[in-house]
């Protein structure tokens, strides 16, 4: 599995419960040890969940984040 860039749909699918995601990121993590995500795809993620008002979906991203590097190239 080469490095990859995690993108917001990805991330979206992850948050949801895809099952298929999450399976993907366990074989990630397991070989990368941590997830690589840009500062743009960080803040649409926010900008979402701000939408929303909801504070368990802004807990659960906060702790998915901390499985995660943010690039801002």
């Amino acid at each position: 599995m080469k490095k990859a860039l995690i993108d917001t749909n990805i991330i979206s699918a992850f948050m949801r419960g895809n099952g298929r995601v999450q399976q993907k990121f366990e074989e990630y993590l397991q070989e990368y040890n941590t997830l690589t995500i840009s500062i743009i795809t960080y803040y649409e993620i926010i900008r979402g969940i701000k939408a929303l008002s909801s504070k368990s979906k802004t807990a659960a991203f906060h702790e998915f984040i901390s499985l995660c590097e943010i690039q801002d190239f």
